[in-house]
């Protein structure tokens, strides 16, 4: 019975930490949404893609951030996944350039768990355009957004195909990177005392029930 009564424990354990954001080894993923301030020079591209309003994204550490501080490098593994959008472009954490030899890696600064800076930049693939504008199909494209990184000295989210010779929007008004509610953890030991509770709960009902059917008999 004892036996029984530890699986349901453990079920509850991992329903709990699945519901905490937390994996069975106690990991802890925390996300983060970015919404661009509106392009101040866009337009639709030659080839009828659109840039959007403004660009949008997104983040995911391996940890816990909610008191953070300091530089998170995108070559440093706290980061589990990345991604930014503009319209109809968007990349994922395998096309951005990590730069880690460089004074400015691609990453984040925290303060007290708020993103206050960061630097990301990325290939695009250059998306089929009209004949006229295969001359410049070696021109590269990208996704970059910037702010408050240091040695960086502005503020941008912007981006570009073919060089910027196939379209091109930017801002130079920073974002916001927000917490998403539902991604912020709670410790382990939470997960692990609520667990403790309701082994307890159920080892003390079973006891109460057997001292009653002793009695009755």
């Amino acid at each position: 019975m004892e036996a029984r009564l530890l699986g349901v424990a453990a079920l509850l354990a991992l329903s709990g930490a699945s519901a905490l954001g937390l994996s069975p080894a106690g990991a802890i993923t925390v996300t983060y949404d970015y919404v661009g301030s509106p392009y101040e020079v866009g337009a639709v591209t030659p080839g009828g893609y659109s840039f959007g309003a403004m660009m949008t994204g997104s983040v995911t550490f391996n940890f816990d951030t909610t008191a953070a501080t300091g530089t998170y490098i995108l070559s440093g593994g706290d980061i589990a996944a990345l991604s930014l959008t503009s319209g109809d472009f968007s990349v994922d954490i395998t096309a951005f350039y990590p730069y880690p030899g460089s004074p400015a890696p691609s990453g984040f600064i925290f303060q007290s768990g708020v993103i206050v800076g960061w630097n990301l930049d990325a290939s695009l693939p250059n998306p089929p355009l009209p004949p006229f504008f295969n001359q410049y199909s070696s021109r590269s494209s990208e996704i970059n957004s910037t702010f408050a990184y240091s040695p960086l000295p502005y503020s941008i989210d912007y981006i570009v195909l073919e060089g910027g010779f196939a379209g091109s929007a930017q801002t130079n008004t920073s974002g916001v990177w927000t917490l998403q509610p539902s991604a912020v953890p709670l410790p382990p030991t939470i997960v692990l005392l609520s667990t403790g509770l309701a082994v307890m709960g159920l080892l003390g009902w079973r006891r109460k029930r057997g001292t009653r059917l002793a009695l009755s008999d």
